[in-house]
């Protein structure tokens, strides 16, 4: 068993406080971590390793960061119309083998 008894101040500390909240982290670092390896038995012949690990992460500032993340690259790809013009490759390509099923051809 492996468990977190101290965590100390980040290397580069305005980069990490960028992605998430690094003094939560680290509080939950000291309540939550935890690693375990066991060898269990299953049977005479037979046995097994179980894995087992837990990392608390403050993810409410990472989902804000994807969120945002996501709502630029969606604008972008509106503004740029890129996936209006996919969309309009889908139907078209989706036209035609319809088509030719229609048709009794082979696609």
């Amino acid at each position: 068993v492996v468990t977190c008894v101290e965590a100390g101040e980040p290397t580069f500390p305005t980069v990490a406080a960028a992605a998430f909240d690094v003094d939560l982290f680290r509080d939950l670092l000291l309540e939550g971590l935890r690693a375990e390896v066991e060898h269990v038995k299953i049977s005479d012949a037979k046995s097994a390793v179980r894995l087992y690990g837990r990392i608390i992460f403050p993810s409410g500032s990472v989902a804000r960061i994807i969120s945002s993340w996501f709502q630029n690259f969606a604008l972008d790809q509106f503004g740029e119309l890129d996936c209006l013009v996919a969309m309009s490759d889908f139907w078209q390509a989706a036209s035609e083998d319809f088509g030719a099923f229609c048709a009794g051809s082979a696609l």
